[in-house]
């Protein structure tokens, strides 16, 4: 058997919470929906595909703000579907398939009946193989936080040693290595981190890029050498690199400033401590 599916699907449960959202396409009540230039039927499509974010409760027509959630179960509509076996995104906008796409892979539910279906997009983490020119991904991860004075995590890894003296050990390891011939014309990062924000926001947490925190509990020692540090730099391979920070140029009031004083061309490093700027005096010259 082969899952089938025909419109009106008919949703007999919702779970999770609740959303809304406003289109930029026709939908239907139980199609999977996803974010484009705005939001529209997702589809697996290989070329440009649009991964499925929630399920659509209600009809609706481009402007309308409709409700969504990311679980559902699904009866009316569904036939022929071999229980147990997983759902995915269909290449078709806005439908299901029980076989994944061949270069998109995107599971969001499971069968419980043969006319049955259970969708729970947030239990697998939008997970997909993208695949556009302009915007390769092999892995997309994407959470939408709904929920006030709470914690999110679009991604989080970890890695548990136990009871035993592991040779090496990471959380999270990214390599961005280069093939015989291979070369970037831009920017060539073995990862990137961005704070970003919509314009006009009061943003009034503490704000960073990369956030390195540190979790030892009582009566742990460390006895390794070199010493345990936030930041620990080294050159395994022959050729090493030639700088620690490479700025692409200093501003006023930026991270890396030019000297108001003092030797010409000098540049800082501003550091905060305690709430309290410090101001760490670069030369142009080594000596």
């Amino acid at each position: 058997m082969a899952l089938t599916v025909t419109r009106p699907y008919v949703i007999t449960s919702i779970g999770g919470t609740k959303s809304r959202v406003a289109l930029s396409g026709t939908v239907y009540a139980g199609d999977p929906i996803g974010f484009t230039t705005g939001w529209v039927q997702a589809a697996a499509i290989a070329t440009a595909p649009i991964p499925a974010e929630f399920v659509a409760l209600e009809d609706g027509v481009s402007g309308d703000v409709i409700e969504v959630a990311q679980q559902v179960v699904i009866s009316g509509g569904i036939s022929a579907a071999t229980l147990g076996y997983p759902v995915f995104l269909s290449v078709t906008p806005g439908e299901y398939a029980q076989a994944a796409n061949g270069s998109v892979r995107q599971q969001i539910g499971w069968v419980s009946k043969a006319d049955e279906i259970n969708i729970d997009i947030g239990k697998y983490g939008h997970l997909h193989v993208q695949r556009i020119a302009a915007d390769n991904a092999a892995l997309y991860v994407r959470d939408y936080m709904a929920l006030a004075a709470a914690s999110a995590y679009a991604l989080r890894a970890y890695e548990t040693v136990l009871g035993v003296a592991a040779a090496s050990a990471y959380g999270i390891h990214s390599t961005l290595t280069f093939a015989a011939g291979g070369d970037v014309t831009g920017t060539g990062v073995a990862g990137r981190f961005t704070l970003d924000s919509v314009s006009n926001q009061a943003l009034q947490g503490t704000m960073a890029c990369l956030l390195l925190d540190s979790n030892i509990a009582t009566g742990c020692t460390f006895t390794g050498s070199p010493a345990t540090a936030f930041i620990r730099i080294q050159d395994t391979g022959v050729v090493v690199l030639p700088a620690f920070l490479s700025f692409a140029a200093a501003a006023t009031n930026s991270a890396c400033q030019a000297k108001t004083a003092g030797s010409t061309g000098a540049m800082t490093l501003c550091v905060y401590v305690a709430n309290v700027p410090w101001y760490i005096t670069m030369s142009a010259t080594c000596s």
